[in-house]
């Protein structure tokens, strides 16, 4: 139990498992102006993580500019890692063409986020939605096949699981992925080499699904790879996917002006 004064010279008591107690066992309705902490000491270089389910201190512009293993041990998706590096590994061993995208290739680019799923774009044809399931159920996923032929059908997706955990599963349906594919990179995900997308294709994608985190995640990429990020690339490629009066190249430019290179 710690004992304070406040600023209106009243005495006042702070019980862990109560709280803040006046003298007469009240309970006070704010902290003393001299217990209130601020979030950031004036002129410290340290800022706080936003949009991230994991908080914590962080030392702006240290962070690799090279894709690195994520797997470690204190990595906020080890279990999504494993389910990863399964179906990497039977796609490779049925020579199919595939990236990972989501938080599984973020981590890469940038600090690694938690994920409750894996993201993965098999380089199938897509009017064949039928071919696309058939190579799923081969390499032990668990799908139903009608819901997912429709789903593959009408927008490009589907669902399905593999080691109890979800895969969302994206065919190429724009021009697009024909290059990021090309740009695509080889890194090792705990000792087994995969394909990812690269950061500038992975910003690509994220501002096309253009969700809150998805935002927060291309603004974790800006920082963390710096001068090294094509960012006129990004929005060439955004420019040709959307009008220039899409919210996405708007959101996008202002993205840039707040993250210098």
């Amino acid at each position: 139990m710690i004992s304070m004064r406040s600023p209106n010279t009243s005495s006042a008591t702070w019980n862990a498992s109560k709280g803040l107690r006046s003298s007469s066992g009240a309970k006070c309705s704010r902290l003393p102006a001299r217990m209130r902490r601020r979030s950031r000491p004036a002129g410290c270089k340290w800022g706080f993580r936003r949009h991230n389910r994991h908080p914590g201190p962080i030392q702006r512009g240290r962070f690799w500019r090279r894709p690195r293993d994520v797997s470690g041990s204190n990595n906020p998706h080890t279990g999504a890692v494993e389910t990863a590096r399964q179906i990497a590994a039977a796609l490779d061993g049925i020579g199919c063409e595939y990236a990972l995208g989501g938080a599984i290739a973020l981590g890469f680019w940038t600090a690694p986020r938690g994920t409750l799923d894996v993201d993965v774009t098999l380089f199938l044809p897509p009017d064949k939605p039928s071919q696309c399931v058939r190579l799923l159920q081969q390499i032990g996923c668990e799908v139903t096949p009608a819901d997912a032929v429709e789903s593959l059908t009408s927008h490009g997706f589907c669902q399905v699981a593999l080691l109890g955990r979800r895969i969302d599963v994206f065919l190429p349906l724009l021009p697009f992925y024909e290059e990021a594919r090309a740009r695509r990179k080889q890194v090792t995900l705990s000792g087994q080499l995969v394909m990812i997308w690269d950061a500038e294709s992975l910003c690509v994608f994220k501002m096309m699904f253009f969700r809150r985190k998805d935002i927060a995640d291309v603004e974790q990429i800006l920082r963390a790879q710096g001068k090294e990020l094509d960012r006129v690339w990004i929005l060439e490629r955004l420019s040709e996917i959307y009008s220039a009066r899409d919210p996405r190249i708007s959101q996008w430019q202002e993205l840039v002006s707040e993250v210098k290179a």
